[in-house]
C-alpha cells in the first residue's frame, strides 16, 4: 500500500485546542456510573483512560510518517487511517451502518499531519489513529452534545478506541482514537474478524499435504524405508536401488499403510501422507 492523503476538500477544523498542548484529563470515580466512564475493551493491556503515553511512546513511530490506507466503507464514504487499523476501522464503522447511523464524508475524516492550534503538541490525527465522525452533529461542546447512540461508544471502546465524549474537560463527541500498540491493533482486528464479521479462526496448518507421491522419488523412499526403525521390522526392498518405481516399492508402501492401520490401496493420500509425515518423510 501507498501513503494516501485525506480527501476531504477542506482541512477539518483543529477539534482538539481545548487541550491546550496537555493529554486530555479523563475523570475516574467508581462514584460515576457509564457511559461517563469507559466501557470495557476486549483487548488486554489497552487503557481508554490513561492519555500520558503518546503513539510514538506506543510504537508508532513518528507523526506524520507510517503507511496509510484509504477505506472506503459501504456507503461510499472514504477515511484515511493508519494501515494497521485499516481493516478495524472498515469493520466498525460498516457495523455503525448496518445498525442504522448514519456517517457523513462531508464532516467526518482521520488523517491529518498537524499539531493541536497553539501548541507544538502533535495531534493523534497527525498518526492516522484518530478519527472525528460526523463533527458537526458531534461538536467540541460542554454540556456534551451527540447523536452518537450508546451503543456505538460501547462498540468503539470494546476494540480499544477511547470517545472523546468522555473526557472530563469539554467533550470532543466526534473523537474516538485508538489507543493501543501496532500488536494490541493486531489482536483487535482479529477479535473483530470474530465477533461481528463472523470469520472462523484458520484451520490449523496442514504441511503433509504438500508432500508429493512417493513415487516420485523412489531411490530415496527405498532407502527411507530400509533405513527406518520399524517395530517389528517390516521385509526390507531387496534389490539395489533404483531410480524407477517397481513392485517392491509398490508392495513396501502398502505395507506401511496396513502397519498403521490404513486401507493398503497404494494411494498416497492425505491419511497416507499425514502417517508418512510422522514417520519422518520428507521428499
Amino acid at each position: 500500500m501507498t501513503e494516501l492523503e485525506l480527501l476531504e476538500p477542506v482541512e477539518p477544523p483543529d477539534h482538539e485546542a481545548h487541550r491546550q498542548g496537555k493529554p486530555p484529563k479523563v475523570k475516574i470515580s467508581k462514584r460515576i456510573p457509564l457511559p461517563r466512564n469507559a466501557y470495557p475493551t476486549a483487548v488486554p493491556g489497552i487503557s481508554l483512560t490513561n492519555y500520558r503515553l503518546t503513539p510514538k511512546a506506543k510504537g508508532w513511530g513518528e507523526p506524520c510518517t507510517g503507511v496509510r490506507s484509504t477505506i472506503t466503507l459501504n456507503n461510499g464514504v472514504r477515511i484515511t487511517v493508519r494501515v494497521q487499523i485499516a481493516e478495524l476501522t472498515k469493520i466498525l464503522l460498516n457495523e455503525c451502518l448496518r445498525r442504522g447511523y448514519t456517517i457523513r464524508q462531508a464532516d467526518t475524516g482521520a488523517y491529518n499531519c498537524r499539531k493541536i492550534a497553539g501548541t507544538s503538541t502533535w495531534s493523534n490525527h497527525a498518526w492516522a489513529l484518530a478519527i472525528d465522525i460526523n463533527w458537526q452533529l458531534n461538536p467540541m461542546r460542554r454540556p456534551l452534545t451527540t447523536n452518537i447512540p450508546t451503543w456505538m461508544v460501547q462498540l468503539f471502546n470494546r476494540f480499544g478506541f477511547a470517545w472523546g465524549g468522555h473526557y472530563a474537560g469539554t467533550p470532543d463527541a466526534m473523537h474516538f482514537e485508538f489507543m493501543g500498540t501496532v500488536p494490541q491493533a493486531e489482536a483487535a482486528t482479529a477479535i473483530a474478524r470474530r465477533e461481528i464479521l463472523g470469520a472462523k479462526p484458520p484451520a490449523p496448518a496442514q504441511p503433509w499435504l504438500a508432500l508429493p507421491d512417493v513415487r516420485k522419488n523412489p531411490r530415496k523412499f527405498q532407502a527411507w524405508y530400509n533405513g527406518f526403525p520399524f517395530k517389528p521390522p517390516l521385509i526390507p526392498i531387496i534389490s539395489p536401488l533404483a531410480d524407477a518405481w517397481g513392485p517392491q516399492s509398490e508392495a513396501a508402501l502398502r505395507k506401511v499403510q496396513a502397519r498403521y492401520g490404513l486401507v493398503p490401496d497404494g494411494d498416497f493420500g492425505p491419511k497416507t501422507k499425514k502417517v508418512f509425515w510422522d514417520l519422518g518423510w520428507r521428499a
